[in-house]
């Protein structure tokens, strides 16, 4: 194979290898307050347009514990922000003892666009 051959198939590869990644570009910030934590995440609406029910499959994807004992949500609403073009999750969790180290397990790959 010539060199120049060479070349345009590896430049094609990168771009093939570039193009098959994607970034979320969604965001999140928990504020703990003693035995509450306020948790709210922004994700592009693209990323959750097959998502029927947010609420139960996006809040559901995460999970917040502190001391070895899980938090409980005690609030939780998804909303569809059009100027935004994003979907904005607010929960409300509650912890049995004032939050010491926060630990979180997301699996919102699963819920979201793969990638």
């Amino acid at each position: 194979m010539s060199k120049s051959a060479n070349s345009a198939l590896l430049l094609l590869s990168a771009a093939l290898t570039a193009r098959a990644h994607m970034v979320s570009m969604s965001t999140g910030e928990i504020r703990v307050e003693g035995t509450r934590a306020r948790y709210e995440f922004r994700v592009p609406l693209y990323e959750v347009a097959h998502v029927t029910e947010p609420e139960r499959t996006l809040l559901g994807s995460i999970d917040f514990s502190s001391g070895g004992r899980p938090a409980r949500r005690v609030e939780g609403k998804c909303q569809r922000d059009t100027n935004e073009n994003a979907l904005i999750c607010v929960a409300v969790y509650e912890f049995d003892a004032p939050v010491d180290v926060l630990h979180a397990v997301s699996s919102f790959h699963k819920a979201t666009v793969s990638n």
